[in-house]
């Protein structure tokens, strides 16, 4: 009769087994749970990324991301992570619920008005926006308007295109230029004897002059501007935005950050000193916030 041989283990070897998962345990938790406390900063790890409309390659792609771009974790279900939207995401409007204002704001006039992945009733809903919300329209389409992602909005992007970068949310910022704002010269008119002079004021400033005639100067009024346009540069100092290929504004602002973005598309806020868009006539814009759309 054929008897079965029983090898045994040394009880140290399961003491020394046991002893390493606790610590595999101690060091390794640790940063596991560090990358799914949520927010955080991930970064994609390859280039075309989708960030979409829900969770499934079946939903719209709102916009895509290279490697290398930064991104706000807010949340996981499944292998999906749910992300904070750039201004470069599609997010649609219709323009029968939107009142468009000063510069490029706009005032919803309907309650319950869909946010959308797309130009159309058959897009997914992003969110939702009611009577008297503010929007920051960028594009203006026939019954469309294409707006600034909403805050109740977000995008999705599968897990295993993006890496944790860090717990500190604040290091997530857009690339912003800070321009001075420019000191707006104002022609001043002053007593017959006295020729006229060219003073530099700020806005909605009061003159005294030597006669001590006190004249108010005329005001100047600036207006908020947001809009998605492609940058251009068409001399040694000249930048421009073209939107639908027609010249819309000169641009003012850092010209070595300026240069990064030429002959691409972006998204750009600043100022200018009247009604711009109601106009033909290209205005200067003093730009304070720029970005790539992706």
């Amino acid at each position: 009769m054929r008897t079965s041989e029983v090898f045994l283990i040394p009880m140290s070897f399961h003491i020394s087994l046991s002893l390493l998962f606790l610590i595999f345990h101690i060091i390794c938790a640790p940063v596991f749970a560090q990358q799914e406390r949520f927010p955080f900063v991930a970064e994609a790890i390859t280039d075309r990324v989708h960030v979409r409309a829900g969770q499934s390659e079946n939903f719209e792609s709102l916009y895509r991301l290279d490697r290398g771009t930064k991104i706000v974790v807010l949340d996981k279900q499944y292998s999906w992570y749910k992300v904070k939207l750039s201004v470069a995401a599609k997010s649609f409007i219709s323009s029968k619920y939107v009142q468009s204002g000063d510069g490029q704001l706009g005032t919803i006039s309907g309650t319950r008005v869909n946010v959308r992945a797309g130009k159309g009733i058959n897009h997914s809903i992003l969110g939702q926006l009611t009577k008297g919300d503010r929007v920051t329209i960028l594009e203006e389409f026939d019954g469309w308007v294409r707006i600034a992602p909403i805050r109740e909005s977000y995008g999705w992007v599968k897990e295993n295109f993006i890496v944790f970068k860090s717990k500190d949310v604040a290091l997530y910022k857009p690339i912003v230029l800070k321009v001075k704002k420019p000191v707006v010269p104002v022609k001043v008119e002053i007593a017959p004897a006295v020729e006229p002079q060219e003073i530099f004021l700020d806005v909605k400033e009061i003159v005294e002059v030597k006669d001590e005639k006190v004249q108010k100067v005329e005001e100047k009024q600036e207006y908020f501007v947001a809009v998605m346009g492609y940058l251009k540069k068409t001399g040694a100092k000249k930048y421009t935005l073209l939107i639908n290929n027609r010249l819309k504004y000169y641009v003012d602002g850092n010209a070595e950050i300026l240069d990064q973005f030429l002959d691409y598309q972006v998204t750009v806020e600043g100022s200018v000193q009247d009604k711009a868009q109601l106009s033909d006539v290209p205005k200067t814009m003093f730009i304070s916030k720029i970005e790539l759309v992706l």
